[in-house]
């Protein structure tokens, strides 16, 4: 990580067109995982199972794991769980 300057903010990522159209490229073929999914992640990471047994079941990276565990992120899922959404749909 760069050192910041007190009061400087950190550099935000530009997306130029070619850079945005090789990731959507680079994504097509990858599944998302379900609201329902993210739910059962969260629930079995409760129950002990390590964010690599995770990643192994659901054939993702553990950094996607890691991302659906983040505290602000299980309270929106959750969130979006209660108000009636259907577990299968895609979040």
């Amino acid at each position: 990580t760069a050192k910041l300057d007190a009061g400087s903010k950190p550099s935000v990522r530009k997306w130029t067109d070619a850079k945005r159209e090789r990731h959507k490229l680079a994504c097509k073929d990858k599944s998302k995982l379900s609201l329902g999914e993210k739910l059962e992640i969260i629930r079995l990471h409760k129950t002990g199972q390590t964010q690599a047994q995770l990643a192994t079941t659901y054939d993702k990276s553990r950094s996607a794991i890691s991302k659906i565990l983040r505290p602000e992120n299980i309270t929106r899922l959750q969130s979006v769980a209660e108000t009636g959404v259907e577990p299968e749909m895609r979040s």
